[in-house]
């Protein structure tokens, strides 16, 4: 069955599923702990499932009852030899392929998709030097790979500006060591709020560590303390809802954590300061530096599309390479729908105002779940309807690498629809139900106010609006700031 996306608005309350970057730093952390842990809301997804998998194989005793997870720390690692099935996850790997190392696991270390072929540069460079044999089966794939030995503690030399899963890695692993260890940073840090919330698990986990003017400083012979916490919504996720709302939507978003350090919380910063004009339109074009919010760039090119001047999204390097090539990806579906992108080789996106966002001449055949929520949230503000092959459809069911997020308004989010005959979790035909004519809609007070159902007439030029709490949009302690063009 085919996916049809027709123009209209979203309505209705969601809650955000749970970040899977903050799920994996907790497990890791309690299944490394001495005694007994308790996470709660931590969303079912391949990713997740793998590393709870890996942890198990490492001698961790894990129970799962619906969204709460109930870890025993690994009391003694095994003496035989394990295998760590990694699946598609790149976090599974290269937070796990440390600690692995760190207690002295003689281990297999498997993936599939393109994880094989993402990069273990640092790891396979530094670990040698620390006592660790490393030996990829492939010479053109890091996965499978056969590792052996103990790691031992020193100065870990690492890039910045590759992944910060290398420094997460280590930072989990290297309080397991006797000795107190350095990370020294080689290149300017990007992700860094990733880091940071590493650094916040650990602190709750009792482990220490510093971050010092070269890099980190970690204190060897750490005893990982248990956990009892809920995991926090994830603001990804959230960044496509949010976004809707901006262009029109009131939809109420639900499970986020006002002072959460992922750093995707930037969406709301970047929505707070838009600046519309009294036609309801982006006055300027986005400029932003997307190196520490790479998830983001789908989304951001939905807002830099309705923009009334180019927009330039850059640093997004390190989205190429992901399980799949994300910025061509963004790019291509972008441009069949009828926005401009510039070169995304060089890792910058231009997007130049569409006045009027068309339907796309060919299906879209991207595969990767991000991308489909980017494109049905732009296809709210299109002229016509788009279709998304049902081979697309059944890959996703099937990998649910996002959990019950993983399509905008599918199947999970049935309600969300403003008019569905089809609220059926079966009715996969359709994503979007229009309100009504696009005359009427573009016209609604919904969508010339951002959804705020309060204000019933037009802005004035140079009029300034202070939205309260209770804005679908306004999510953080300081209540948003609309301006209009003069």
């Amino acid at each position: 069955m085919n996916c049809l996306i027709e123009p209209g608005l979203l309505q209705g309350t969601v809650s955000i599923p749970a970040s899977k970057s903050a799920a994996h730093r907790a497990l890791i952390c309690a299944g490394l702990s001495k005694g007994k842990s308790v996470l709660k809301n931590v969303s079912d997804s391949e990713d997740i499932t793998a590393t709870i998998g890996a942890l198990q194989q490492m001698g961790a005793q894990i129970c799962r009852e619906g969204s709460t997870v109930t870890i025993t720390g690994i009391q003694a690692p095994p003496e035989h030899p394990v295998t760590l099935d990694c699946g598609e996850s790149g976090s599974t790997l290269r937070f796990l392929l440390p600690v692995a190392a760190a207690l002295g696991l003689t281990c297999t270390i498997t993936g599939r998709g393109r994880l094989p072929h993402r990069p273990l540069d640092a790891y396979l460079r530094e670990l040698p030097k620390k006592g660790v044999s490393i030996q990829p089966e492939q010479p053109d794939a890091v996965l499978p790979l056969h590792m052996s030995g103990k790691l031992q503690s020193g100065t870990f030399q690492l890039e910045g500006d590759v992944s910060s899963q290398y420094l997460t890695g280590l930072l989990l692993a290297l309080p397991l060591l006797e000795g107190d260890s350095r990370l020294e940073l080689t290149s300017p840090l990007e992700s860094a709020p990733y880091v940071d919330m590493t650094m916040q698990l650990l602190r709750q986990a009792g482990i220490r560590a510093e971050q010092t003017p070269e890099g980190y400083s970690i204190s060897g012979g750490g005893t990982y303390q248990p956990l009892s916490l809920s995991i926090e919504g994830d603001y990804s996720q959230a960044a496509f809802f949010l976004t809707a709302n901006a262009l029109g939507s009131n939809v109420r978003v639900e499970g986020l954590m006002e002072q959460s350090c992922q750093g995707d919380r930037k969406i709301v910063e970047i929505l707070r300061e838009l600046c519309y004009t009294k036609e309801n339109t982006i006055a300027s074009g986005l400029s932003v530096h997307a190196a520490d919010i790479p998830d983001l760039v789908p989304v951001l090119t939905v807002l830099a599309c309705l923009c009334g001047k180019p927009s330039r999204i850059y640093g997004a390097k390190r989205l190429r390479l992901k399980e799949s090539d994300r910025l061509a990806a963004t790019a291509d579906a972008l441009n069949a729908i009828g926005g401009r992108t510039g070169d995304p080789a060089h890792s910058r996106i231009y997007r130049r105002h569409s006045p009027e966002l068309r339907r796309s001449p060919d299906r879209h055949e991207s595969c990767h779940s991000r991308n489909l929520q980017y494109c049905s949230c732009h296809h709210m503000r299109c002229g016509g309807c788009t279709q998304i092959l049902s081979g697309v459809l059944e890959r996703l069911s099937k990998t649910r690498r996002n959990g019950t997020c993983h399509l905008f308004g599918i199947t999970a989010f049935p309600s969300l629809c403003s008019a569905n005959p089809m609220a059926q979790p079966s009715a996969w035909s359709l994503i979007i139900f229009p309100p009504g004519n696009p005359s009427t809609w573009r016209k609604s007070p919904a969508f010339l106010h951002g959804g705020h159902p309060k204000r019933t007439e037009p802005p004035r030029p140079g009029q300034s609006w202070i939205f309260p709490r209770s804005c679908p949009v306004c999510i953080t302690t300081k209540p948003p700031v609309h301006r209009c063009a003069p």
